[in-house]
């Protein structure tokens, strides 16, 4: 038994030989050219845009559970510092007041956040926020995933 793995393709038919499968493979070619100048010029395809993000900024959706609409959060530099600074800006807490940030992903588990963590979040990513009081001004807050 002789083993042409990559020397000659195999007939597809019993009896063909190479020569007929080049001729009806150039046949098979020049009947779809034919067919494509047929149906007139072809539309050119142009490739998807990539959308290219800063790396000094972070873009996240956040909204409390009880609102409808989205609030954008820029979080430059992507810090503890620059959530704090977005939350001050959007629900009027002072970044003084915030004692945690805690991020609960969507297997339920609750981290306490650093710079690490918010430095890896990728733009657009959506979240619910949640505010608990555990002082007079003192605020733990949590972003959940969705």
């Amino acid at each position: 038994m002789e083993l042409s793995l990559y020397t000659t393709p195999p007939p597809s038919h019993p009896g063909t030989t190479e020569e007929q499968l080049i001729e009806s493979e150039s046949r098979d070619k020049s009947d779809e050219s034919s067919a494509n100048s047929d149906l007139g010029p072809r539309p050119l395809v142009t490739a998807k845009r990539i959308k290219l993000f800063p790396a000094d900024r972070v873009l996240l959706y956040v909204r409390q559970e009880d609102e409808e609409i989205f609030h954008t959060f820029h979080i430059v530099p992507p810090s503890l510092a620059g959530l704090a600074t977005a939350v001050q800006s959007k629900y009027q807490i002072s970044k003084q007041n915030i004692r945690h940030f805690y991020k609960r992903c969507k297997k339920g588990i609750t981290v306490h956040m650093d710079d690490e963590i918010t430095q890896h979040y990728s733009n657009e990513d959506a979240f619910i926020i949640e505010f608990k009081q555990v002082d007079n001004d003192l605020f733990d807050i949590t972003l959940v995933e969705l």
